[in-house]
């Protein structure tokens, strides 16, 4: 299906009269807001109805290629959850009198199956009036007024403020719903009867309404649930929309809309920066903030200079770290994020006989963490093994591959990393060893797959390794004598260069890399194989071991010089890529 990228330039920061507490993860607003029975976070699957256009991964695509005027509901794959999407954002619904593309999603109680019984079994509600209604994350109410021009005709609206911990901000929007002590979905008539007030701090999961019952004739009781990162306290809902609601190509109330009329509605959506929710939703089910990434662990390491790095590997300084352990930091304190929660570490793998296990330790309190393991160049097939208590042994079982593939890892906590009540910054240490001990039991049916890391507002494509001059004689014995022609299996990445990938995807993509200065590398080029329209690029850069970084706005190729030994490197786009393409960096003037 033609797939249409939505931009995520959120607004900047903003002062407002409450302090808005960070959202540090988002859930689903209605059901058991996105978990199963045992309490594990899943997305809601969806497929186009007649299941001929079947996503089994996620709801991605606006519907171009099926017939525009048809009403291309999405239904819920999972029999046991009665919820189902009855209006797609991106749809085309004509209606009653006309509309437009519809901004949002409109979630139903499935026909046939009643939402609430009696003792004795007996329906009290076929569809979904007077069911729960969730905030999605922590936030702030920003508004509550009637939908429309009264409340008896479409209900009420809640507007929840959201912030990310980069500091943007984001908008829930919740439709059609009436104050959570109506248990029926009688419409309220007064605003204080709802159980939060405007500039109230909510949390994620707070009951914060009930979907709306005996709207007007034509509209079925459901919640109309949106997403948007641009919005203007006190103006309408939609600026740019047709006074409806919905979206067309010029504004105005449509019975039909020809394809290139509808995209360019859809560009308008884009221009006002509205979301797929429950895409959104599932690809910041937790957000972390960046604290530096481990680098890699590579047998190629003890072919440079005929053994002689991979000796330095047990002298008395503990290196070479890359070859067969390495190290990342957690933090209690870190200066760039005031309200610093849950982190992550990334480390790079390559598999192999010196190397067929990894364990990963770390030396922190609160070592409940996710472990996400994928291949180098994408994300598609990562496995995400779910609540582990560190220490952990990863082992070639994990992903099924040959022995030879490049894999990353990332670790994300799911508590704070340290318990400290002192202003001073407590660091430990998050590790990446080769090891012989066996590999740690996980059930198969408990892995996520496929399960987005945000950083921020960024999407995480994967992890570079290490530049160091500890590799230095690998310079004279593969690119100096040829070597590195005739013996391509021995080639270093990690040496005076190293790539990673970015993808083609609806958020915008961030890597890593590491990179020890040394006179044989004092300058760094970073760029990509992009087009240079896109290599706009927010650069951040920190000692390995800092709880502090720098940040500047660059345009790719840039050369980078530092003061620090070792240094950790982020390099986050400034919006989202149109293919996939490379991201390098390499010593300048080392290599082409």
């Amino acid at each position: 299906m033609k797939k249409i990228i939505l931009s995520i330039a959120l607004i900047s920061t903003i002062s407002f009269a409450i302090e808005t507490p960070i959202a540090w993860g988002f859930d689903y607003p209605i059901g058991n807001k996105g978990y199963d029975n045992n309490g594990n976070k899943i997305s809601i699957d969806e497929y186009i109805s007649g299941g001929n256009n079947y996503n089994k991964d996620r709801n991605e695509e606006y519907n171009l290629d099926k017939n525009i005027y048809a009403n291309n509901s999405r239904f819920g794959n999972n029999p046991s959850n009665a919820w189902y999407n009855a209006n797609d954002v991106g749809n085309f619904y004509s209606g009653t009198g006309g509309k437009g593309v519809h901004p949002g999603e409109d979630w139903n109680y499935r026909v046939g199956q009643a939402l609430r019984t009696n003792e004795d079994g007996t329906p009290i509600a076929w569809d979904g009036a007077g069911a729960n209604i969730f905030a999605i994350a922590d936030g702030v109410i920003e508004e509550i007024s009637k939908v429309g021009s009264t409340y008896t005709n479409r209900a009420w609206k809640i507007i929840i403020r959201h912030k990310l911990p980069d500091g943007k901000f984001v908008y829930s929007i919740y439709l059609h719903i009436t104050s959570s002590d109506n248990e029926d979905g009688e419409i309220t008539t007064n605003e204080n009867d709802f159980s939060f007030q405007e500039n109230s701090i909510v949390r994620k999961g707070d009951l914060i309404g009930k979907i709306a019952a005996n709207m007007s004739s034509r509209l079925a009781s459901h919640l109309h649930f949106a997403i948007r990162s641009k919005f203007s306290s006190g103006s309408h809902l939609y600026d740019n929309a047709n006074g409806n609601g919905y979206y067309t190509h010029d504004g105005a109330i449509h019975t039909s809309m020809t394809k290139s009329q509808i995209i360019q509605a859809f560009k308008q959506m884009k221009d006002d920066e509205i979301f797929d929710p429950s895409d959104f939703i599932d690809d910041h089910r937790n957000i972390y903030p960046w604290i530096g990434n481990g680098s890699i662990i590579s047998y190629h390491g003890t072919h440079a200079g005929e053994h002689e790095v991979y000796s330095i590997s047990y002298d008395e300084e503990g290196y070479a770290y890359g070859i067969n352990k390495d190290i990342s930091r957690t933090h209690s304190k870190f200066k760039n994020i005031p309200t610093l929660s849950k982190q992550v570490g990334f480390f790079q793998w390559q598999p192999n006989s010196n190397c067929e296990k990894v364990k990963i330790i770390h030396t922190g309190v609160n070592n409940n963490v996710d472990i996400t393991v994928g291949s180098w160049g994408t994300r598609n097939g990562d496995k995400t093994y779910k609540n582990i208590t560190l220490p952990f042994v990863l082992g070639e079982n994990n992903f099924n591959n040959n022995g030879t593939d490049w894999r990353v890892l990332a670790v994300t906590f799911n508590k704070e990393t340290v318990n400290a009540n002192s202003n001073n910054d407590i660091y430990h240490t998050l590790k990446a060893i080769c090891t012989d001990d066996p590999i740690s039991y996980y059930p198969e049916a408990n892995i996520v797959r496929n399960q987005k890391i945000m950083i921020g507002e960024h999407q995480w494509n994967g992890t570079a390794s290490i530049i160091s001059k500890h590799f230095k004689d690998a310079y004279n014995n593969y690119y100096q004598t040829g070597r590195l022609q005739s013996h391509p299996d021995n080639w270093a990445f990690g040496v005076f260069h190293d790539v990673t990938v970015v993808e083609k995807n609806q958020y915008k993509p961030v890597v890593f890399f590491q990179w020890m200065e040394s006179d044989e590398c004092k300058e760094l080029v970073i760029d990509s194989t992009l087009d240079a329209n896109e290599k706009k690029v927010t650069l951040e850069m920190k000692d390995w071991a800092s709880n502090t970084y720098s940040s500047k706005k660059v345009t790719l190729p840039y050369t980078i010089n530092s003061e620090n030994l070792w240094n950790v490197i982020k390099v986050a786009f400034d919006a989202p890529v149109s293919k996939n393409g490379r991201v390098t960096a390499t010593c300048k003037g080392l290599v082409d």
